[in-house]
């Protein structure tokens, strides 16, 4: 019988590179393969609450809590160590960002790394930075298997000493639940942005083109809504003053967030993914891609990585509001069956690159695992 693998979390707070994962491990036990979930007591009990991961609560017999005595690393390890110590040699383990140091090569295990960041540490006078790049330094030699989430990252690594040859690129990078997310039964002029109020995001930039986006649309005899979901980042009370001004009151301007945002994408036409140094792998981009919305992206990093052959318009990352109008006017303005050739082109490339398949797939060729 083959040994089973296992998939060690460590974080404390229940964020992206956690939810994608534990989704991943629970399509992998849908298929019959044998991966075992290691997790802290309080992020389990977090997990457990959302209401997208309540098939947890199903496979409780393939998962081991640990309780940390504190917060540092180190706390950490000590909790692992008598998990880690019980696993039989030949199984694969597989960890986020750090790897336990030194004892998988002594027990005979096989381990994979997710290197799940967007940068690589450096070496630093700082305590914490000299700490960070010895800690990742150690994990990328240590690692059997390194997979990568950003490209930029593994042409990085690859660059390093006896690394390329461990490096995988995740598939997809992201992945959405197509059967929710989808395009809904009439299309409106409705232009969304989802995310946070921050500068990497533009979320400032588009509000302040919004009055260039009317005027550029009145011209062509059309308008549209203005829809921006989401909260907090540092640009936040920026926009909710601005918005609050003579120039805005009028516009026609939503401002919210939403629990469920297909509810929003569903009906829309444009979708906007403004960041300043890179989009991928935006999983907003990939829902609303999902839901048939033309995608406005500006054209930086890895972003055509996610919209790859889509008729997408890009603008550059240091657009103006006149190229931004630009580009919604030429959406916009498209014939009805026009634009629902586009639409549906874009849908398509969502359910071939964005389907949970495709990354489970590539984890169980990492894990070596075979549905029963």
């Amino acid at each position: 019988m083959a040994a089973p693998s296992y998939l060690i979390i460590t974080s404390r707070a229940v964020g992206g590179m956690e939810k994608r994962l534990l989704e991943i491990w629970q399509e992998l036990a849908g298929r019959g393969c044998d991966v075992r979930l290691v997790i802290p007591g309080p992020t389990y009990r977090q997990l457990r609450k959302r209401p997208d991961l309540a098939p947890l609560a199903r496979l409780e017999a393939r998962i081991q809590l640990i309780d940390p005595a504190g917060t540092s690393f180190w706390h950490m390890l000590r909790a692992l160590w008598p998990i880690v110590r019980t696993i039989p040699a030949g199984a694969t383990v597989h960890y986020l960002l750090n790897i336990f140091p030194f004892v998988h090569s002594w027990l005979g295990h096989r381990i994979i790394l997710s290197w799940v960041a967007t940068r690589l540490p450096r070496l630093g006078l700082r305590k914490s930075a000299f700490a960070d790049w010895l800690m990742a330094s150690l994990s990328f030699r240590q690692a059997d298997v390194i997979d990568v989430l950003n490209p930029m990252i593994e042409e990085k690594l690859a660059r390093r000493s006896g690394l390329r040859r461990k490096l995988n690129v995740t598939a997809g990078g992201t992945f959405v639940d197509l059967a929710h997310f989808r395009p809904g039964p009439c299309k409106m002029d409705r232009i969304v942005f989802l995310g946070r109020m921050e500068r990497e995001k533009g979320a400032l930039r588009f509000v302040e083109a919004i009055p260039e986006m009317v005027r550029q649309l009145a011209v062509h005899g059309l308008s549209a809504e203005f829809v921006l979901l989401g909260g907090g980042g540092d640009e936040e009370d920026a926009i909710r003053a601005l918005l609050k001004t003579e120039d805005y009151r009028a516009l026609p301007i939503m401002l919210g967030y939403a629990d469920d945002p297909s509810v929003a994408l569903g009906p829309a036409k444009i979708f906007l993914s403004l960041q300043r140094s890179s989009n991928y792998p935006s999983k907003a981009l990939a829902e609303a891609m999902a839901c048939g919305c033309i995608p406005i992206v500006t054209d930086t990093g890895e972003s055509r990585l996610m919209t790859g052959e889509a008729p997408a318009e890009y603008v550059p990352g240091a657009f103006t509001p006149a190229q931004l109008a630009e580009a919604v006017v030429r959406i916009l303005a498209l014939p009805a069956e026009a634009f629902a050739r586009r639409s549906e082109a874009v849908r398509r490339l969502a359910q071939d690159r964005f389907a949970i398949g495709v990354q489970a797939d590539y984890f169980a060729r990492l894990y070596g695992c075979a549905a029963r």
